[in-house]
């Protein structure tokens, strides 16, 4: 985790791009920095960081797009509005429970028609937390879309060139971004892809593991019996090709 963060501008104030299939442990270590984090999330509900404390600050420093949305984004600029279409029930997640403010607490039915004693959220509730939504997703695609991004970080369990590509699009020119794979072959095929398109520079791959080495007189060795290797970093530089 460490080495992933050590090749990012994550610094007080700085403005990241996260993509990560970790538990939240990078977004968590972004936040005790002090970054501001765009994260792009796989899955029905972005992971919260377990390790962060301060969570009355995740609505200034985190905004959360469905990785989904990342092509529309880059294109066009603007959501894809029939995403929403899928929400044919109202889900209520754990971030959406640390958002709810003293006027907009959750009104529970006593008991549903059918006895249930699952509560039931009201209509008027449903009406509130959707427009909080609405206005989160804006807040979101304004902030990506202001630039400005200082670095990029992308630790995700599926291929990473697809999605490395579209990412590189909303990150300023001049700064740096790493890669997290836990196989080597998916770097060495984004290395050849972005060298093709002469979009960046500085292109490094590293493997991610702690060599020790024995010192003894006048004979210096690594240790024969180590740990297996914890992944690869592939690691570069933003180039303005316009």
């Amino acid at each position: 985790m460490s080495q992933i963060l050590a090749y990012s501008n994550a610094y007080h104030g700085s403005r990241v791009l996260l993509s990560e299939n970790c538990a939240g442990l990078i977004l968590g270590s972004l936040l005790e920095k002090g970054a501001k984090v765009l994260n792009f999330y796989h899955g029905s509900a972005p992971t919260l960081p377990e390790c962060y404390s301060e969570w009355s600050e995740l609505n200034d420093r985190v905004f959360n797009i469905p990785l989904g949305q990342m092509v529309p984004l880059a294109t066009t600029g603007q959501f894809v509005t029939h995403f929403e279409s899928v929400e044919t029930k109202e889900t209520v997640t754990s971030i959406e429970n640390l958002q709810i403010t003293a006027g907009n607490k959750r009104k529970f039915d006593q008991m549903d028609p059918e006895g249930n004693k699952r509560p039931k959220l009201l209509p008027e509730v449903i009406a509130a937390r959707r427009e909080e939504r609405a206005l989160r997703r804006e807040q979101a695609r304004q902030f990506l879309l202001a630039g400005q991004i200082d670095s990029m970080i992308l630790a995700i369990k599926f291929h990473p060139t697809e999605v490395t590509v579209q990412m590189l699009q909303f990150l300023s020119p001049g700064k740096p971004f790493v890669v997290y794979s836990q196989f080597l072959q998916p770097l060495v095929e984004l290395y050849d892809t972005l060298r093709k398109t002469s979009s960046t520079c500085l292109l490094r791959i590293t493997e991610s593991w702690l060599r020790n080495y024995q010192i003894l007189p006048e004979r210096t060795h690594p240790e024969m019996s180590m740990s297996g290797t914890g992944g690869y970093l592939l690691t570069g530089i933003k180039l303005d090709n316009q």
